[in-house]
């Protein structure tokens, strides 16, 4: 075992870490927001310097037996700081997680949180020990995360996640120069993969169909001159048309969570919200796309998003061992629906999503539970 790590650490760029994992590639969505970036200050939240792990750390049970406030069994670290992150990376590839997909924003000319990508990430000295890639969160931003906010107040926008052909020639171009070119940024058919959150605030950014997908064949070129090869583009899988995703040229989706597809006020017991959402993996074959990957949630809570008295849809009773079934039931299906030619990957909701109740990494509860199912699935 310690000598295929260690070749798999040495020679990523020929040898995946995926070997760990009986050919599998495990991506994780890491959602960069523990740290202290200056734009909180815009947004008027997080004065504490510490993110969203405020909204962590300040959340009370919502119900007799409601598991929160959630403890991070690492502590409330900066996920800026190449340290941390170097723990966190040792801990994901020691347990068959060898992908994370960091969340990256762009809002009113500037990016945002980015930090936890370029200094956390990227500043670790074993970040070369996994790969990675961008999912670019296009979403409006709310007052979603400032948790003394409820009601309709929630829903008002800030800042818009649609952008103009001008403003996505700059983001994509930063894309190129800053990430598609390092030798661990992860790649299908030799390309670089870019995932796009919201497919339809994107094209109406760009103002119709026919606009986004010029747009996009003008990345794909430009992608093509930098010596990528081109670019291969997945979406989240979220409402797709199939129209839609022949049209742009779309190469495949995943899930981001299954929220989007099960309501957990609907099925709030979590063997019953995860098997509703991978119904959705057998109703994709129509969707016009090359390939479509597999999902697997840890869980749904976003009580610590909202005031006390504001007690939100939860899922409940997920365990680490329920989890691992979830696990099975998307290795399963990708086993036999991946099409050839392309990676066997699951994409997990998430790494961190502790204010969503969603997260891999270890709590005081469960400890490193999650963790150990992922390995007991995906490990050798």
């Amino acid at each position: 075992m310690k000598k295929v790590k260690m070749m798999a650490t040495a020679a990523l760029g020929a040898i995946s870490i995926a070997a760990l994992a009986g050919n599998w590639d495990v991506a994780a969505y890491v959602w960069p927001a523990y740290q202290p970036e200056p734009r909180w200050q815009e947004l008027g939240i997080f004065g504490d310097g510490i993110g969203e792990w405020q909204n962590v750390k300040e959340c009370k049970p919502s119900w007799e037996g409601h598991l929160q406030p959630r403890v991070p069994f690492w502590g409330y670290g900066n996920e800026a700081d190449p340290v941390e992150v170097s723990r966190k990376i040792d801990a994901a590839v020691s347990h068959g997680v060898n992908v994370f997909i960091y969340d990256w924003y762009w809002y009113e000319g500037r990016p945002f949180l980015e930090d936890g990508l370029d200094k956390g990430f990227l500043g670790a000295p074993n970040n070369t020990d996994m790969k990675f890639f961008i999912m670019w969160a296009n979403h409006h931003v709310t007052p979603l995360w400032d948790n003394r906010v409820t009601g309709r107040e929630k829903g008002r926008r800030i800042w818009l996640g649609t952008v103009d052909e001008a403003e996505f020639v700059k983001i994509s171009d930063r894309w190129i120069e800053k990430y598609f070119t390092r030798p661990n940024y992860y790649r299908m058919d030799g390309k670089p993969v870019l995932m796009i959150y919201e497919i339809y605030t994107f094209i109406n950014g760009l103002g119709g169909e026919d606009k986004a997908a010029k747009a996009l064949d003008a990345f794909r070129e430009r992608c093509a001159k930098a010596g990528l090869g081109g670019v291969h583009i997945m979406v989240c899988d979220w409402k797709l048309r199939k129209s839609t995703m022949v049209k742009l040229g779309i190469d495949s989706a995943t899930m981001y969570t299954y929220a989007h597809w099960a309501k957990p006020e609907h099925l709030p017991e979590y063997a019953d919200w995860a098997a509703k959402a991978c119904e959705r993996f057998d109703q994709t074959g129509d969707l016009g796309l090359k390939a479509y990957f597999p999902h697997a949630a840890v869980g749904w809570d976003t009580n610590p998003r909202y005031p006390a008295n504001a007690k939100r849809p939860t899922v409940l009773n997920g365990t680490p061992e329920k989890f691992a079934v979830a696990l099975r039931r998307a290795k399963d299906w990708g086993e036999k629906n991946i099409p050839d030619g392309y990676p066997k990957l699951i994409t997990i909701n998430s790494w961190n999503e502790w204010t969503e109740g969603s997260y891999l990494e270890p709590d005081t509860h469960f400890g490193y539970g999650y963790l150990e199912a992922v390995k007991s699935v995906f490990g050798e």
